[in-house]
């Protein structure tokens, strides 16, 4: 490809998206030192209608969440300073100043250093203004962002009510966005009561100390629950009704953090406060992610407070500064040349808050360097793009968008189709925020092909109902004569060179689709007219106000190679339609390697497995690790409802990471599925860059463990044939890839503490007590697997709990599974023909309270009576 050619397709590149949405991959770092968090950015979105009591009501809220972290962390950590972000479309004030590289759009994707707090419109997946953090990620991986409404800002009462002190709230929230701690309660998937080791039904917390009661609500009237004999623990509707009032324990803010008593994280110190003791028990998410670690154990070991950083301090005071930043109107430039940065910027305005996408295919060959200008940019709150073009690209490139806050793209020099999603992500209308009233483009189709001579490519996309505004199909081609474009729409009309709707340019033809287009498939076919092979590139976009959308990111920009210890890239690619995720679809991953350009498909996954963190939530996970030698690898995301198979959610009152209700037991969990039309997107998902690879390249031996099981349950247990069912969701041979792992190994134990301490010394199940299902069978990756277990023991206090791990054929083996507890005491049926007391005691009690009235009322009028004929008259005083 010609230099000539690549500066015209990247111009008619940068003109297809300039109205984009823009999706980023680079938010805003915050820091912590000397004890205080510093660009802590909370940004309003563009669609809030102006209210300065949010302002003035986010000041107070955070003035006093800072105030309860200061105590909460024993001294060592407070809000020192806070950017909040004002929309463009509020009114302007002299005490605002002039946003740089602070954006609304920062906080949807962050990586593990840097977060942000989101005001925005109410998701209706959630409980309607409830507080909660976007998060995709594992144990001590920091969430996404903090969501919180006006609602509930502003209604005061309303928030105190449900979720308890701003102050507690927003604590909780946090140990969720920095620390990567999770709920120490019974969410979705978790039981509310366990069977405990040492005997007794206990309820999902910490502390173990918190007081209450089980109970279930019949009729609107709180009842007594139930045991369920194929569980072994209370029936489904049975909720732990929390003794505020009598409340002692300390712990945790990761539980019940309403609670008036509560000033700590749960701790693992045998010579701490007893009432926020660890309860490493309690089948809650946060044990089961965390391997059964206290909140303190992951916080300890996050960068704030690792290796004793940060140490307590007393500080004068905990009040934060409020720095109020608003947003211009965006101004974007694109530069081909490193010595036009800076004066491309300065021609469209100050150059504060614009966005430099830089395209370079070669190495620096000229002043000023990238070292050079660098001071400059970050400086002038400058965000530079870069896209490196062919795998002689300065590497240095990746450097200077990390610096700036910027995003890193990578394109083999043969690949012109990584190239649009590059401009998409970083020539967007910065519409911050969704839903947005402006359309918003996607890529739906994105193809490089080759097109022997004389021969017809034929391809196929799927328009949604969810865009079809704007629509353009391009074709561009590199040698021969122009190519013979015709494309069907779904209703079977042919649009032909002939038609209106078609023109033709210089190397490129575009079909732009008048009005709104069509929903189905629309076929489409090149014909080369030339004998030669031609080189053929396809694009197909469409704008929607709320379309089907699709953000990608990975785990890391770095990867060290080690043998003894490989690294493991972490990919996601997340589907919603608004707020609401996207299940089902087909989502696949090409990765381009050096050194030539090799390209790998890996398919992600929504399972609850290896690298993804939670079944069914729109996000698709995997891991990467097969790398082939040192250099850029560029990532694409591909995503395909060809089959109609994908659904998205429109109704949830549950999510992990949201904030607990102060009275739970009346909320509804349930879900509605709605079936999707067909449809595709594409997406750039970054590039990374790979050290230390070995010049012969990676030694073939298996040295990676299949993924730890993070989602072990018991699904039955049977007193009569003293058996207990686990299942759980199978890993790969080598983390989440590969064939399935060789055997799965379980423990048990009576005894918790035994088991958790000591895995290898725990009895393991033998093949002979597997009554259904396998030790050596090979499930595939994700599918659930299942054995029945005959146990040695069951009757009165007689519990087991199990975990397991799972190997491959040469021995390498996971990490314990999270530990689950079955109840083997003899419990009785539930009745059939159980008699309606829940309805029948009311009425009787509300009749014996009516009687007792009425006779009460006839004691006491008789005895009044008598005591009138009694009482002396005037007429009778003596004289």
């Amino acid at each position: 490809m010609t230099k000539l050619i690549t500066i015209r397709w990247l111009l008619l590149l940068s003109a297809i998206v300039w109205c984009s949405q823009a999706v980023l991959n680079q938010p805003n770092e915050m820091k912590l030192q000397n004890n205080g968090y510093t660009d802590v950015l909370i940004a309003i979105n563009n669609v809030i209608p102006e209210d300065g009591n949010i302002i003035h009501r986010l000041k107070e809220v955070f003035t006093e969440a800072s105030e309860e972290l200061y105590s909460a962390t024993k001294n060592r950590a407070f809000f020192k300073e806070i950017k909040i972000l004002i929309p463009k479309t509020w009114s302007k004030k002299e005490e605002y100043l002039l946003a740089g590289t602070e954006t609304f759009e920062r906080a949807n994707i962050s990586c593990a250093t840097n977060l942000v707090f989101r005001v925005d419109l109410s998701n209706p997946r959630v409980r309607p203004d409830t507080p909660y953090v976007s998060t995709k990620d594992g144990c001590g991986y920091p969430g996404d962002f903090m969501h919180l409404t006006p609602d509930y800002l502003v209604k005061m009462h309303h928030a105190v009510l449900n979720w308890g002190p701003y102050s507690k709230t927003i604590l909780h929230e946090w140990g969720h966005l920095r620390w990567g701690v999770f709920d120490e309660y019974s969410s979705p998937g978790y039981p509310r009561f366990y069977m405990a080791s040492t005997g007794g039904i206990k309820p999902t917390q910490c502390s173990a100390k918190i007081p209450g009661n089980p109970r279930k609500i019949v009729n609107g009237l709180p009842w007594t629950c139930r045991m369920n004999h194929s569980s072994g623990i209370y029936e489904e509707t049975c909720h732990f009704n929390v003794y505020h009032f009598i409340n002692e324990a300390t712990g945790s803010y990761m539980c019940y953090q309403y609670l008036a008593e509560v000033t700590d994280f749960c701790h693992s110190d045998p010579d701490g406060d007893p009432l926020s003791y660890h309860n490493r028990e309690a089948p809650n998410v946060h044990n089961a992610m965390c391997q059964h670690q206290s909140t303190w154990d992951v916080m300890n070991k996050h960068r704030d407070f690792a290796s004793g950083a940060n140490p307590p301090r007393a500080v004068d005071s905990t009040q934060p500064s409020f720095i109020m930043l608003q947003e211009s109107e965006p101004r974007r430039v694109l530069v081909l040349d490193m010595s036009a940065t800076m004066e491309a910027l300065e021609a469209v305005g100050h150059p504060q808050g614009g966005r430099i996408l830089l395209v370079t295919a070669g190495q620096e060959d000229g002043d000023p360097r990238i070292r050079d200008v660098m001071p400059d940019l970050r400086r002038k709150k400058v965000i530079v793009d870069t896209i490196a073009y062919g795998r002689d690209a300065d590497p240095l490139l990746q450097s200077l968008a990390q610096e700036t806050g910027g995003d890193s793209f990578f394109s083999g020099i043969h690949d012109s189709a990584a190239l649009d999603s590059a401009f998409t992500a970083t020539f967007g209308a910065m519409l911050e925020g969704r839903p947005t009233p402006f359309p918003v483009t996607n890529v739906l189709l994105s193809e490089d092909k080759t097109v022997s001579g004389k021969q017809t490519y034929t391809t196929r996309v799927y328009v949604d109902s969810s865009v079809g505004e704007n629509t353009f199909f391009f074709v561009s081609w590199l040698n021969g004569r122009r190519p013979m474009v015709t494309l069907e729409t779904p209703l079977g009309r042919m649009i032909t060179e002939d038609d209106p709707m078609y023109d033709v340019t210089s190397e490129s033809i575009t079909i732009e689709i008048q009005g709104t287009a069509t929903p189905g498939k629309w076929s489409f076919s090149v014909t080369n007219s030339d004998s030669d092979d031609q080189d053929i590139t396809i694009i197909v976009t469409s704008n929607g106000k709320e379309p089907i959308q699709v953000t990608a990111q990975i785990s890391d920009e770095l990867l060290n190679y080690s043998s003894s210890q490989p690294s493991a890239l972490r990919i996601f690619a997340t589907i919603e339609k608004g707020f609401s995720p996207i299940i089902g679809a087909v989502v696949k991953v090409n990765i381009e390697k050096p050194p030539h350009g090799e390209v790998e498909e890996v398919t992600l996954m929504d399972n609850g497995a290896g690298a993804d963190f939670l079944k069914n939530d729109g996000t698709y996970s995997r891991y990467f690790f097969n790398v082939t030698a040192d250099g850029r690898y560029g990532v694409s995301v591909r995503v395909d409802n060809s089959q109609g198979d994908a659904k998205y959610v429109i109704m949830s009152i549950a999510r992990d990471n949201n904030t607990e209700y102060a009275d739970e037991s009346n909320v509804q969990r349930r879900e509605q599925l709605e079936q999707l039309e067909q449809f595709q997107r594409i997406t750039t998902g970054g590039v990374f860059e790979v050290q230390g690879v070995p010049s012969g390249g990676v030694p073939s031996q298996d040295i990676l463990p299949p993924s730890r099981v993070r989602d072990l349950k018991v699904v039955e247990v049977s007193y009569a044939k003293a058996t207990v069912t686990l299942r759980w969701t199978a890993p790969g041979d080598d983390f989440d890839h590969g064939g399935p792992a060789q055997y799965v190994d379980i423990r048990y134990s009576r005894h918790f503490d035994e088991l958790a301490d000591d895995f290898q010394g725990s009895a393991s199940v033998n093949s002979s007590q597997v009554l259904l299902g396998s030790l050596t069978s090979k499930p595939e990756f994700g599918s659930m697997q299942t054995v029945v277990i005959l146990v040695p023991d069951r009757g009165p206090n007689v519990t087991f709990v199990f975990t397991v791990r799972m190997c491959d054929e040469v021995d390498n083996c996971g990490d314990p599974s999270n530990i689950v507890a079955a109840n083997l005491e003899y419990i009785p049926a539930d009745p059939t023909n159980e008699f309606p007391w829940h309805i029948v005691l009311p009425v009787l009690i509300t009749i014996g309270v009516f009687g007792a009235i009425f006779v009460i009322s006839c004691i006491v009028g008789k005895c009044k009576n008598r005591t009138k004929s009694t009482q002396p008259s005037a007429d009778n005083n003596v004289v």
